[in-house]
């Protein structure tokens, strides 16, 4: 009977249980006529009282259902022999139960349970004791820590290429620790660096209406690049990877590894854009035909 008047309204059960403050659980064991997982007689009529009440249905009508339904064995017993059955005065519908503690002093518990809780502790530590000892001699070995390995790399070998021609004031060797110099002559025919990046173009830059730059991946790099002032690209280029941009007016690029970005503007080679020694770069291309260096 509940459950239908509840289903009529469109009442859902956490709605309810929101409403009336009756946990979900009492109402559904009140509603499947199971009175067995209700807290108790008293608290279980008062359940009922109220929840009859919220959904509209006669109290007292619900509250004789359910004395039917969940009355003691021995008044089953007493109707059987044809005893009667002592009847409890109903309370009017628009009382409710309130539900105070017995006393608003604290209980002590640990002087109830003391020796429970001394006597567990005084089992507990040998265990604990004798776990840890299990653990460290069977699962010791076993928790080795692996020692990294060191990476070794080759130091970076710069060659600095001196002009033919050396003062002889040079080449006496004084000084504080009288150090004598040594001449790498030039190498005839091997071009020179002529930008700030170190890198060495095979042509000149031709100025025109528009602005293309490739570039060729020789290790995988990170760039960002921006045509005309807009971002193009964001990301990593793997290595073997080409990729061609053209613009109006310029063409920013921003790398991570300017020694593996090798750079073709206009069909100009402008070789890498940095060295090992100066990896993080930013070149911009002008239509004009300029080249800047912004770090």
């Amino acid at each position: 009977m509940l459950r239908d008047a509840r289903e009529a309204r469109g009442i859902a059960l956490d709605q309810a249980e929101r409403e009336t403050r009756i946990r979900a659980k009492y109402i559904s064991a009140i509603e499947d006529d199971k009175p067995a997982i209700l807290p108790g007689p008293v608290y279980a009529r008062g359940f009922v009282r109220n929840y009859a009440a919220y959904l509209g249905v006669d109290v007292n009508e619900a509250l004789e259902l359910f004395d039917e339904q969940s009355q003691p064995t021995r008044n089953k017993i007493r109707a059987a022999r044809g005893e009667p059955i002592p009847v409890k005065k109903e309370e009017p519908a628009s009382k409710k139960y309130s539900i105070q503690p017995l006393s608003k002093d604290p209980i002590d518990t640990r002087v109830r349970y003391g020796s429970s809780y001394i006597a567990v502790s005084l089992l507990a530590l040998p265990l604990i004791i004798l776990f840890y000892y299990v653990y460290s001699v069977y699962a010791g070995p076993n928790r080795a820590v692996p020692i990294p390995t060191p990476v070794v790399r080759p130091p970076t070998v710069a060659v600095m290429v001196l002009p033919s021609v050396v003062p002889s004031d040079v080449l006496t060797g004084t000084g504080d620790f009288n150090t004598p110099t040594v001449h790498i002559p030039q190498s005839p025919g091997v071009p020179q660096p002529t930008n700030a990046a170190g890198g060495q173009p095979t042509s000149e830059l031709q100025a025109g209406d528009d602005i293309t730059v490739q570039v060729d991946i020789t290790r995988d790099a990170w760039m960002r690049v921006f045509v005309d002032g807009v971002q193009q690209y964001n990301g990593t280029l793997a290595k073997g990877s080409s990729r061609k941009w053209t613009g109006k007016a310029t063409v920013r690029i921003h790398t991570g590894r300017a020694d593996s970005v090798t750079v073709t503007v206009n069909s100009s080679n402008r070789g890498p854009m940095g060295s090992p020694n100066n990896l993080i770069v930013i070149k911009e291309w002008n239509s004009d035909g300029t080249e800047k260096l912004i770090r």
